[in-house]
């Protein structure tokens, strides 16, 4: 079918542009790599994605318990479809994950168990080896000696994926009372000194100011390509760490 045009919420899309256009919800399914020449490289931008995403959801708290996964399944499946697996098996890569842990495990414990019982667990559920090896090559904890690419292209990469999920987090407008708990466990799951939890929270907050009180979806995404910037800059968000905010809204 190509490129065919295939109807998706209100918007006639192409295939292609689905994966990373707006949906009703205003989330972005990711937006790097729209433009891409290579094929190859278009579709392993996609996976990255979708893969980077899957992992975080694994190893952060809020998508523990059944109906808190089912959440993370649907918003996953809103955006990528059964492209690269169904909603049983992410659920089960979900819970493969978070049978390693227990919720009171300090970060360490938590980082290492996963190191230890995470093959062993997706044997236990059934999942395919070519899907493990994908788990493998993207996820930080696990080292990847087959992988070419050269580090300053995956650090860049990494930096991409955490904006993103740094905005997709902000989108939801998280109130006060949550966004210190919220930060601790996107710092977490990506394991890095990206931005500091302060920076994070200044992020978040500034998303939800600039939506309070918005009364749709269609509002609230306005609001953001109106007024987002200056509530970054009145939460003294660094001016390198704006500019990658609204890379990912696409606000010029």
């Amino acid at each position: 079918m190509g490129d065919s045009i295939i109807y998706v919420g209100s918007k006639n899309m192409s295939r292609k542009d689905r994966y990373y256009k707006k949906d009703n919800w205003g989330m972005y399914a990711r937006n790097e790599g729209i433009y891409a020449e290579n094929e190859k490289e278009y579709k392993k931008t996609v996976e990255r994605r979708f893969y980077t995403e899957l992992i975080t959801n694994g190893k952060v708290k809020k998508f523990y318990g059944p109906e808190k996964r089912k959440l993370a399944i649907t918003n996953l499946f809103n955006k990528y479809g059964n492209l690269f697996m169904n909603k049983e098996t992410m659920s089960s890569i979900l819970r493969a994950y978070q049978s390693c842990v227990t919720k009171k495990m300090p970060i360490e414990e938590r980082q290492k168990q996963i190191q230890i019982q995470l093959k062993g667990r997706l044997d236990n559920y059934g999942i395919k080896k070519s899907i493990q090896k994908k788990l493998y090559e993207y996820d930080p904890l696990f080292p990847n000696p087959t992988n070419n690419k050269k580090k300053s292209v995956s650090k860049n990469n990494k930096q991409d994926d955490f904006y993103n999920t740094l905005c997709e987090l902000s989108r939801r407008t998280i109130p006060t009372s949550k966004q210190s708990k919220e930060a601790d466990e996107l710092i977490e799951a990506f394991e890095n000194k990206i931005s500091t939890k302060k920076t994070v929270i200044a992020v978040f907050n500034s998303y939800y100011l600039c939506c309070l009180g918005s009364t749709s979806q269609k509002d609230k995404n306005k609001r953001i390509k109106n007024n987002l910037e200056n509530y970054l800059i009145r939460n003294k968000v660094d001016a390198r760490i704006r500019k990658r905010i609204l890379a990912v809204e696409e606000i010029k």
